[in-house]
């Protein structure tokens, strides 16, 4: 991969940390109440936030498989379908693989893609299954129709572009840490999520 600032690309892995963590420990306490509207919300921003970082950085294999699990949590959130022990453990393994964007560098994204295809592939149909309320499947699945074909097919949602608004959150958030008002001299801090920036409904 090449044409990424290292700059921007040091912020990417530093939301996907953040964020990964949130859902990490997010899905261990919600195993005890899968209700908690607030809990809830968190893990479906995390899962967004990391979408929309991903896609900037054009990794479509994370774009896919956060697509989904934030499907997957959005329902939980709505009340259509009640998270399970089995969907947690489904969840912390896609928050696993995700988590793993955070040590790439941006000549190990390709590498990273397709040490991780085969279990992206795997879980997709698991979280769209279990976004329907449908028996999550471990089997091997069948060919998947590509990401942009299934959302011309899904109706549309109340919010309203969601990815549009995440990358613009990442996007203010690196001009934010590097905008020209910064000299040059200051360090870099670390970006913390910023949901109220992210995410509106």
């Amino acid at each position: 991969m090449t044409g990424i600032d290292p700059a921007m690309f040091e912020l990417f892995r530093e939301e996907v940390k953040a964020h990964a963590d949130t859902l990490a420990a997010g899905l261990v306490a919600v195993e005890a109440n899968p209700t908690d509207p607030a809990r809830l919300e968190s893990l479906m921003r995390a899962a967004h936030s990391i979408k929309g970082a991903a896609r900037i950085i054009n990794i479509d294999t994370a774009v896919r498989l956060a697509h989904v699990m934030e499907d997957a949590l959005v329902a939980a959130q709505d009340g259509r379908i009640r998270l399970t022990s089995a969907d947690i453990d489904t969840l912390l393994k896609g928050s696993d693989v995700l988590a793993g964007l955070a040590a790439l560098a941006p000549g190990t994204v390709s590498a990273w893609e397709a040490t991780n295809a085969a279990a992206v592939a795997a879980l997709e149909p698991q979280f769209v299954a279990m976004a329907r309320g449908g028996p999550v499947s471990e089997e091997p699945p069948p060919p998947t129709r590509p990401l942009s074909s299934r959302r011309a097919s899904q109706p549309s949602r109340s919010r309203s572009a969601p990815s549009t608004r995440c990358s613009i959150c990442f996007v203010r958030n690196f001009a934010d840490t590097f905008g020209p008002s910064r000299s040059r001299s200051t360090r870099w801090q670390p970006i913390r999520p910023r949901p109220n920036r992210c995410w509106t409904r």
